[in-house]
């Protein structure tokens, strides 16, 4: 297989090493990504980011409150 090189951000580069797993390559993040129908979370995409804690801290609760919609129960209320 042939190679390209090609230049990042930094921010850019940040991103792809926080996604990065173990032994994986570049080539294995970016794959895996375009390949696959799951997305990374939110809380990896902004701790790459190099953001302030509170804004950490806020994505931090985004991504809990995201993965537990499905148990919370609605009730119908007439008004």
């Amino acid at each position: 297989m042939s190679h390209k090189t090609i230049t990042l951000s930094e921010d850019a580069y940040n991103v792809l090493n926080t996604l990065r797993k173990g032994k994986e390559s570049f080539t294995d993040v970016i794959l895996l990504d375009f390949t696959e129908s799951k997305s990374r979370d939110l809380l990896n995409y902004v701790k790459a980011m190099e953001i302030d804690r509170e804004t950490l801290i806020l994505a931090s609760d985004v991504e809990e409150i995201y993965k537990n919609r499905d148990k919370v129960k609605f009730e119908e209320r007439d008004f």
